[in-house]
């Protein structure tokens, strides 16, 4: 269960001594737990994180966050940041394309957004920069904004759609459709990039791409929340937020994918945590997963098949080491009503009942496991 200490955990990257004040840690905190979990926090910054991860059950998704710039005027080193084309932007700019991102999200009442006095730049396209005036802003009926308190700077020209997407989502195996669609959401154009796992399936989109010189972009879409106008509805996330993904797409690094398979053996995935399936307690229900990711092992596996309760058979392709998965799963689980119970009880049910095999090229099983028994469980 997510506590105020797992907060500060996520807000420093386990650096205690990482200087930030006590309430940016805590909004950072919950900003990197609640976009990983593909959670809205629809209450107090804590309370909420804690209310929401514990009513889920399962937790929801996952992302990554792109490091500022090195702030010493020299271009970024490329394949360990978020710069797309290495294009200076002014402070000027930076703030009129985030303003008209933000207002994408959340709706035209949006005040023009400020960079933080102490954010000396350099600024490029596709650095995720820090909004200073966040907290002054309506984003009724949510009390915090949906994705932070930053914005990834788009392209010149792209920053009108950023945020939005055009319906119905595009199939998985649509890749020029892919790569404009994940890259319209960031402002980005990915037109040379690299479609490297993709799936979709019932109005979800799950992709991850790089670019020619190595960067990463975890894409993630559900359209379930989403207007026909493209954008998220607010009013329906908020009076329903567990139905649902909620979209978004970021740029990452290997590191940082693989980095969440940590504490987990090799071939093993989560399927909370990375997988990103959702479900509502108590007993069989139908899980919505929507989680792009990397598969740890010395050999190369090919592809992942998850029987779910009904015998049900689902392939996730393994395309070296990357998968993506956009599937529906049917599981049960002996969590209680209304989810586990806040700390320090315990949460004594089951995750559920999932089998896992991951098999090589030739047909080899290279690992074979049972959620309930062999994963941990993440509450």
């Amino acid at each position: 269960m997510t506590n105020l200490t797992d907060l500060l955990y996520e807000a420093t990257d386990g650096d205690p001594n990482r200087a930030l004040d006590p309430a940016e840690l805590v909004r950072e905190g919950h900003r990197r737990v609640s976009r990983r979990r593909g959670l809205v926090a629809v209450g107090s910054v804590v309370a909420a994180v804690l209310v929401i991860v514990g009513a889920a059950g399962w937790l929801s998704g996952m992302s990554t966050d792109s490091e500022p710039p090195p702030g010493n005027g020299q271009p970024p080193v490329a394949g360990g940041d978020s710069h797309t084309k290495q294009v200076e932007v002014s402070r000027a700019e930076v703030e009129r394309r985030c303003t008209t991102v933000w207002r994408n999200f959340y709706g035209p009442g949006i005040p023009p957004i400020e960079l933080s006095k102490d954010d000396l730049g350099p600024w490029f396209e596709g650095d995720e920069v820090k909004v200073a005036n966040w907290s002054d802003f309506d984003y009724a009926p949510l009390e915090e904004p949906l994705y932070g308190d930053d914005c990834v700077v788009p392209q010149a020209g792209l920053e009108d759609t950023a945020g939005t997407v055009e319906l119905p989502l595009p199939t998985s195996d649509d890749e020029a459709g892919v790569r404009t669609t994940c890259g319209g959401w960031l402002g980005t154009d990915f037109s040379d990039w690299q479609v490297v796992a993709a799936d979709s399936h019932d109005g979800r989109l799950a992709a991850l791409l790089r670019s020619p010189d190595e960067r990463l972009a975890n894409c993630q879409l559900d359209s379930w929340y989403m207007n026909d106008r493209g954008v998220v509805d607010l009013d329906k996330l908020y009076a329903d937020p567990y139905s649902g993904n909620i979209p978004f797409v970021e740029f990452t690094t290997e590191a940082e994918l693989r980095g969440d398979n940590a504490g987990f053996d090799d071939y093993q995935v989560h399927p909370s945590f990375q997988l990103g399936c959702q479900r509502e307690p108590p007993g069989q229900w139908v899980a919505d997963c929507l989680g792009v990711g990397w598969l740890s092992g010395p050999e190369p596996a090919t592809r992942i098949v998850i029987t779910d309760v009904t015998g049900a058979e689902h392939e996730i392709p393994v395309v070296d080491h990357w998968w993506a998965f956009a599937g529906t799963v049917i599981n049960h689980a002996a969590i209680p009503e209304g989810g586990c119970p806040p700390p320090p009880n315990v949460c004594d049910g089951s995750p559920g009942e999932l089998h896992f095999t991951v098999y090589a090229a030739d047909g080899t099983i290279l690992a074979e496991y049972d959620e309930d028994k062999d994963l941990p469980l993440i509450t």
